[in-house]
């Protein structure tokens, strides 16, 4: 299972195409939520409105949804915003059976062929690829990430579950209370309100045993890497496998960092709210409109 997906996002990262940029606006635009794909990324504006760009044209992905929204999730090939209702609007691929999001939501979040959100109850519920829907916990949660080929949720204890598959040990997850779970394609760490960090799954290229016990901000994980902030916002430390282009973080100080489990690319966001995106490019994921860059002074 691990060796399909992996092929099948290096397929996917060098099989994309394009990308579209937003003209120039008087001002930067403030960016609220952001996230990476398979070569894509997607920005959600204080404004409410949602912009991607890079990736697949056949996916669809820079049809994005012209409501307002509230939050917004990346996946590997497709991404979902939701209204202030708690209604969800996912485009993209379609042929992943990801994009139907039925019924209302707290949280969604995007994976690699399916997500998985937090109902108003705090019941978890899945749609897509199977192994995301097989063996969800019943019971009430805080939120959800998801990983390559599994899930992991945080309890209103602090307490973390994950399910799905399990080769590299990616859904043994720690005792303890925690305060927020991020997944990776095989690992995943949870955060302790002191910022310590407790990692678990595949140690390929030292991504878990890098970041196990350490203290950190925001941390995300991918497949073979890891981007991480001081607490309190600072400049990026990434690591891994340091022959991967993620490794080498864009410069300047930053209060917030996406790096999804099968991309190639990272974004990270300064404290005035604009981005920077680093790593492999060859489709325009890495191109940042205007509209979300740095004015210049």
């Amino acid at each position: 299972m691990k060796r399909v997906i992996g092929l099948l996002a290096v397929a996917a990262t060098f099989g994309a195409l394009g990308a579209s940029l937003l003209a120039a606006p008087a001002s930067a635009a403030e960016v609220k939520q952001f996230g990476v794909g398979d070569a894509f990324s997607c920005a959600l504006a204080k404004t409410g409105k949602v912009t991607c760009w890079g990736g697949e044209p056949s996916y669809g992905l820079e049809n994005e949804p012209t409501a307002k929204f509230e939050q917004l999730t990346v996946g590997n090939y497709h991404a979902c915003a939701l209204k202030r209702s708690g209604r969800a609007v996912c485009w993209g691929d379609p042929s992943v059976n990801a994009t139907k999001a039925p019924g209302r939501w707290r949280r969604l979040t995007a994976g690699y062929y399916g997500n998985c959100g937090v109902r108003p109850t705090g019941k978890v519920d899945c749609f897509g690829y199977d192994p995301y829907r097989d063996g969800v916990p019943g019971g009430k949660f805080r939120s959800v990430s998801m990983g390559g080929d599994f899930a992991c949720g945080l309890r209103p204890s602090g307490r973390v579950e994950c399910w799905g598959e399990d080769e590299e040990g990616q859904t043994m997850a720690p005792t303890g209370e925690f305060k927020s779970v991020t997944t990776g394609a095989y690992s995943a760490c949870a955060q302790k309100r002191s910022g310590r960090l407790s990692c678990w799954g595949s140690d390929e290229d030292g991504l878990v045993s890098q970041l196990d016990r350490k203290i950190a901000g925001q941390t995300r994980v991918g497949w073979r890497n890891y981007c991480a902030l001081p607490k309190g916002g600072g400049s990026l430390i990434c690591g891994g496998d340091f022959s991967e282009p993620v490794a080498d973080p864009a410069p300047g100080r930053f209060i917030g960092v996406s790096l999804y489990a099968f991309s190639d690319h990272a974004c990270a966001l300064h404290r005035d709210r604009t981005l920077a995106c680093w790593g492999e490019n060859p489709y325009g994921g890495t191109d940042v409109p205007r509209a979300f860059l740095p004015t210049e002074r």
